[in-house]
């Protein structure tokens, strides 16, 4: 309606395209500064008042990609989780709105704490044609899960690599220590004002990097996890199974996907 009509009587003829079969292209694209200005006037609107973190608002709108509607209601079920007047992290984003059954979410946790389990899991749900679901809840075809599974682990191991070397750089090494990390008082007391912002100066200054591909470097929370979970790996290990992650990406394009993914994983995290 409106100019739409008009334009077509003009040209004298419309040619109509129809939409393309999911994954839609703008689904995985990075949001430009008009969506982003779009979307956190929905989020304004859907919950008035409420204050966001930068981490958890960058998090929350790359996730869900330009979906309006979605966001809204995910942030009214966040706006009711916490007390008047208190601020959405990004670890109450993280806990409550991406799924974490039989979901592509539990990829990053199990690679930072070095579980089998949860991985192993997704490749027998793949296995058995059991639904898996990817980082907005939406269901994954069974077929592309493991070459999914290959590029998002292998990227994690490039990121503690990349990030015990700046450790290295940085003199902050000592603390790549799994009895250090492992304490409860260690990211408040040592890593947030000690280790972080010597961590983040490296990274801001040699962009781009694993750990800022995107031109942004993680949060301070975030980068505390990665580097609790670079103390479970050393340098050869990492190295090792990226060195093995290309002849594996190669293999789960064949009819053995998930079994080569699996075989992979249990050597990487063993």
């Amino acid at each position: 309606k409106g100019a739409l009509v008009e334009a077509v009587d003009r040209c004298g003829a419309v040619e109509w395209l129809p939409l393309p079969a999911p994954p839609k292209p703008w689904e995985d694209v990075v949001l430009s500064d008009a969506q982003r200005d779009v979307l956190r006037g929905v989020m304004h609107r859907a919950a008035p008042g409420t204050r966001w973190t930068p981490e958890a608002e960058r998090l929350l709108l790359e996730r869900l990609g330009f979906a309006p509607r979605q966001l809204a209601t995910e942030v009214q079920k966040l706006a009711t989780a916490v007390d008047e007047g208190g601020e959405i992290d990004e670890e109450l984003v993280r806990r409550l709105i991406f799924p974490r059954e039989r979901s592509l979410e539990v990829v990053r946790d199990a690679v930072l704490r070095r579980e089998m389990a949860p991985l192993a899991d997704l490749v027998e749900a793949g296995a058995a044609q059991i639904p898996v679901r990817d980082w907005r809840g939406q269901r994954l075809d069974p077929a592309g899960l493991a070459i999914i599974l290959v590029g998002q682990v292998a990227s994690l191991l490039q990121q503690l690599l990349y990030l015990r070397r700046v450790a290295v750089a940085t003199g902050t090494d000592s603390d790549l220590d799994p009895r250090r990390t492992s304490d409860r008082r260690w990211y408040g007391r040592t890593f947030k004002d000690r280790i972080a912002p010597q961590l983040l100066g490296h990274v801001e200054a040699h962009r781009p990097s694993p750990l800022a591909r995107s031109g942004k470097p993680p949060s301070v929370w975030t980068l505390g996890q990665l580097f609790a979970g670079a103390t479970r790996y050393t340098d050869d290990e990492l190295v090792a199974a990226l060195a093995d992650a290309g002849a594996t990406e190669v293999a789960v394009r064949g009819p053995m996907a998930l079994a080569a993914v699996s075989a992979w994983l249990a050597k990487t995290l063993r």
